[in-house]
């Protein structure tokens, strides 16, 4: 009896530490934060002004919300518009997730990939997909091949979904002023999304950005992906057409991004000074120069308390006159940040000048 109540004892810790270890795993969060990358510099792009191709600014568009005309456009409200091309009859998570010569007409956009990387499926409410608990969705979930669970059913989930990735995106990326630092995470992104896609198993054709091996149609937590076809075993050959939108893109902001840079540069350090080239000494110490707050000369009509008249021997009278000139240069000295008395908030050393120890001397 006593050995049984030991064994039952022992099986109840080790449920107790399997249920404490549930919520731990959290899917796909390292094709979100891909993906996220590529998500805000291409916005980036789109909110320039100073970018006037329309048509480079239109592939971009298309590449991150799709297109209703050939695919599908997400909006934020969680609508899906389907083109014709997409097929009425069928509309399952499935078929839409998964691209190939065409098809997979919501992984053909930036958005649409991450209703299909981040959008639950079946599988534990306990567990994380895309940094975000399952059980925030309420239950709600999204499965079925080709017939099933018609994305205009999922309006309601899908805005949570792209909610979720609107927050997240901007918390983990901020809002970045520098456009070129952008493109430079966003060419990184790009290669990544290249380097981190997986081939499928047993001769699958597909290459997948989330769970492998099955259909992608959310009937288990490992089965939440977006699918693209390729037909050698290297990744180069994946056809991901938001991907090479955006590659075909880059091609043309940057250059643009670099003669704005330069010409800004330009107009700071003339060409015609190559000492005040940015990164120089000459250049840094040119800026600090600005900074500087002189002192006033003294004019004919004030005493010149800091020059010692050798061929005149000081009065008391002159020795009171030069201590409260010199007080009174004190005071306006420390009222001056950058010429304090001792160390200013730096902790730069600040020398005194001459003509104030001078004024000493005198006394």
């Amino acid at each position: 009896m006593r050995s049984m109540m030991l064994f039952l004892v022992m099986v109840a810790g080790m449920f107790s530490e399997v249920n404490t270890n549930k919520g731990e795993n959290d899917y796909n969060k390292d094709f979100k934060d891909i993906l996220c990358d590529v998500y805000m510099a291409a916005k980036g792009i789109l909110s320039n002004a100073g970018i006037t191709d329309e048509a480079m600014q239109k592939d971009v568009k298309d590449a991150v919300y799709g297109n209703n005309k050939k695919n599908a456009q997400i909006k934020y409200s969680g609508h899906v518009e389907k083109a014709s091309l997409c097929g009425n009859s069928f509309h399952g998570r499935g078929f839409l997730c998964k691209y190939k010569r065409g098809g997979g007409c919501l992984s053909q956009s930036v958005l649409g990939t991450f209703l299909c990387v981040c959008t639950p499926g079946l599988g534990s409410a306990n567990d994380k997909l895309c940094g975000v608990n399952l059980s925030e969705y309420g239950g709600q979930t999204w499965s079925g091949g080709w017939r099933d669970n018609d994305v205009l059913d999922k309006t309601q989930l899908f805005k949570k979904v792209l909610d979720n990735i609107k927050y997240n995106c901007t918390q983990e990326n901020g809002n970045s002023q520098n456009q070129l630092d952008e493109l430079g995470k966003l060419e990184k992104a790009v290669q990544k999304i290249r380097e981190k896609v997986q081939r499928g198993t047993f001769g699958d054709i597909y290459f997948y950005l989330g769970g492998i091996g099955g259909g992608c149609d959310g009937k288990g937590v490992n089965d939440v992906c977006a699918a693209y076809e390729g037909n050698e075993k290297t990744t180069v050959s994946v056809k991901i057409p938001w991907l090479e939108k955006i590659q075909e893109a880059l091609k043309t902001v940057k250059p643009h991004f670099k003669n704005r840079r330069a010409q800004t540069m330009s107009k700071t350090f003339p060409s015609g000074n190559a000492s005040l080239q940015p990164g120089t000494g000459a250049a840094r110490d040119a800026e600090n120069q600005k900074e500087l707050v002189e002192l006033p000369t003294p004019t004919q009509d004030e005493p010149l308390v800091n020059k010692k008249n050798e061929s005149e021997t000081p009065t008391p009278e002159k020795k009171a006159l030069a201590r409260t000139e010199n007080n009174k240069t004190f005071r306006y000295t420390n009222s001056i940040p950058y010429l304090a008395k001792d160390i200013n908030e730096d902790n730069a050393k600040i020398t005194m000048p001459k003509w104030i120890l001078q004024g000493f001397i005198l006394n």
